[in-house]
């Protein structure tokens, strides 16, 4: 009798021939990278750096290994999918969720979550595939469970409780580790030195962990291979273009002409006008901003047009933002989006207009344009000079920017679809010539919060909720809802989940007005309250996050009115 060699590569296959994906496409290189993931890496740990071209499907490396872990729980017991955006949580999960129905697999929902703030779905990162966010995955190992916090900081008498924070540090251990695209982490300063902490913890725990991404930078690949020496554990690499490469793509991916412009604007209204130019000759267009103002700004000078763009950005609830992602499976489309689009939205623009960013951001934006079966496409990098007189190009880092433009106006012709070329630039090669080879450094108060025995929740509530940490520690629930609330928590959250996104600090109170209401939660129970003097206090606090968790505030409520103003900019009614 025939015996078949249960593997992830093994199961990817079976995937592809059994009707999981929607529109299966086998690629070469997806069983290569599972065959390297073996159990002696799965149950020694160490470290896997994965760089594929965009739009490869490297998601499906994550359900494999999942899939795998499930059936063959020796090795590992889970798959952490760690994500730097929001908003591809929603997307890889549904991916999952969906393409086990289609081939019969029930009640994968036990097994599967998103955990995220206010997505409370493995609050213990418990579940067999968890996909959550680089900020969550971190409170986590600073000993800061997001679900605990209330309990850890709100006790007039002291210190309630320490928190379980070793029960999810013990499933991040006894899992294998996938780091998205963490290079969109390096662009910030507080991000870059959170990342490379976390990476150090990984390597000291010997956590089998893939980093996986369309862009690699040398410096955050040299760190990876410093820490795997120093713990002398096993580092492998498979780099498109160096050890691994896939012909029948390259080839499709080259035959396509792909052209890159440059283009200085005075003011905003300016993109609209080189939009105009564009609109007519093909049928998909994809407009990326660097700000939620900005894109408003644009969506608005659109619309006077009389078209009708798709518009997509962080600011927005869940619900609108499906809406959106929906149109943009239509075969023509408009859509004027932020940095949300940059990873794990699967749309294919056959023209790109976007603000000129660090080069990490911009592949992935390009990684947008003719990305299905097109022949053509256009890429068109907007420059702001003003903007590069300042501290920061927008909200980026303007050296990183200006290099960027520098390496675009010396090789106008980069291969935006692969990642190294023989003949010319591929994109994984401007990453390195714009970010030149800087050097990554880990906090040291981190790690000793993360690996110190005694440290505990108590210690790691101000690194984490007293400054700026990570970005999810200082941000707030907004929710659009015109009626009073008076409900019990599970009511609550299943009425309106879909009708939240988060805010800075700062929004909130540029926003703030005696129209909107805090929501608390008392005795089980979330409830609305009018009280302008209370969002006053939480907003002068020092500390507000931890003035709203002690008070037991989960968010703010505004009106549709006033959400149509901050996320359209649609006027009073």
């Amino acid at each position: 009798m025939m015996h078949y060699h249960l593997s992830p590569s093994n199961i990817y296959l079976m995937l592809i021939k059994s009707g999981f994906y929607e529109k299966p496409k086998k690629r070469k290189l997806i069983p290569v990278v599972l065959e390297k993931l073996d159990d002696e890496f799965l149950v020694n740990g160490g470290f896997t750096l994965v760089q594929l071209p965009t739009g490869y499907g490297k998601t499906s490396i994550v359900y494999s290994l999942a899939l795998y872990g499930i059936c063959n729980p020796k090795s590992y017991i889970r798959t952490l999918h760690v994500l730097p955006l929001r908003s591809i949580i929603n997307d890889a999960y549904r991916g999952f969720i969906e393409g086990a129905d289609r081939i019969g697999l029930r009640s994968v929902e036990d097994l599967v979550a998103r955990q995220m703030m206010y997505v409370p779905g493995s609050p213990f990162l418990n579940r067999m595939l968890v996909f959550t966010t680089f900020d969550t995955f971190m409170m986590h190992l600073m000993k800061l469970p997001p679900p605990e916090i209330e309990k850890i900081v709100s006790d007039d008498n002291g210190w309630r409780s320490f928190g379980h924070y070793e029960v999810s540090r013990g499933a991040i251990l006894e899992s294998v580790v996938v780091l998205d695209e963490p290079q969109l982490l390096l662009d910030s300063p507080s991000s870059r030195n959170v990342l490379a902490s976390a990476i150090c913890f990984l390597a000291k725990a010997r956590v089998p962990t893939v980093i996986m991404t369309a862009t690699l930078p040398n410096e955050l690949r040299e760190y990876v291979k410093e820490w795997c020496k120093r713990e002398n554990i096993q580092l492998r690499s498979i780099i498109y273009g160096e050890n691994i490469r896939d012909d029948e793509f390259e080839s499709i991916e080259r035959s396509k002409n792909i052209k890159s412009e440059i283009r200085q604007i005075k003011k905003i209204q300016d993109i609209a006008k080189i939009f105009k130019k564009e609109y007519g000759q093909v049928k998909r267009i994809l407009l990326v901003l660097n700000t939620v103002k900005r894109a408003i700004s644009v969506y608005r000078e659109i619309m006077d047009m009389g078209l009708k763009p798709v518009l997509l950005h962080g600011r927005m609830i869940a619900k609108d933002r499906d809406e959106a992602i929906k149109e943009l499976k239509k075969d023509e489309w408009i859509a004027i989006s932020t940095q949300v689009v940059e990873a794990g939205v699967n749309i294919s623009a056959e023209v790109l207009i976007t603000d000129a960013a660090p080069a990490s951001s911009l592949i992935q934006r390009a990684g947008r344009v003719a990305r299905f079966d097109e022949k053509e496409g256009k890429v068109i990098v907007i420059v702001d000079p003003k903007a590069l007189s300042g501290g920061i190009y927008h909200v980026y880092d303007v050296e990183l920017t200006q290099k960027t433009i520098e390496v675009l106006e010396k090789y106008r012709e980069i291969a935006w679809r692969i990642p190294k070329v023989d003949d010319g630039v591929g994109y994984n090669e401007l990453l390195n010539m714009a970010y030149e080879c800087g050097s990554l450094v880990p906090r040291i108060k981190y790690i000793h919060q993360m690996l110190d025995p005694y440290t505990s929740s108590k210690d790691a509530v101000f690194y984490v909720l007293g400054g700026d940490f990570i970005r999810e520690s200082n941000l707030v629930n907004v929710f659009v809802i015109d009626e009073d609330v008076d409900m019990g928590y599970g009511e609550f959250y299943s009425k309106y989940l879909n009708y939240v996104f988060p805010a800075t600090l700062e929004f909130v109170e540029k926003i703030r007005s005696k129209s909107m209401k805090v929501l608390l939660y008392r005795q089980g129970r979330i409830l609305s309250k009018s009280d302008y003097r209370e969002i006053n206090n939480m907003l002068r606090m020092a500390f507000p996050q931890i003035y709203m968790i002690y008070h037991r505030i989960i968010g703010v409520q505004i009106s549709t009115d006033m959400y149509m103003r901050v996320a359209y900019g649609a006027t009073s009614s």
